[in-house]
């Protein structure tokens, strides 16, 4: 469990945690996974549909492991 994002940093890299707070912010705002890998494409943060599938299977993997957000 990650109880702060330094710690998430450490073992991870700065860009996974953007994805990991843009993907958060999305789900927040009520947006369904389809809807939430659509919009990774439409802002750029995913170049193709690949790289949306790889970014938001890491994400639903690694969000059960985020304490700081809880």
């Amino acid at each position: 469990m990650y109880k702060n994002k330094t710690e998430f940093i450490k073992n991870h890299s700065p860009r996974k945690l953007g994805i990991l707070e843009y993907c958060l912010g999305l789900e927040k705002q009520g947006l369904d996974d389809k809807q939430i890998q659509a919009k990774m494409i439409m802002d750029n943060v995913s170049k193709s549909p690949r790289s949306v599938q790889d970014n938001y299977s890491w994400y639903k993997q690694i969000s059960k492991e985020i304490g700081w957000v809880k």
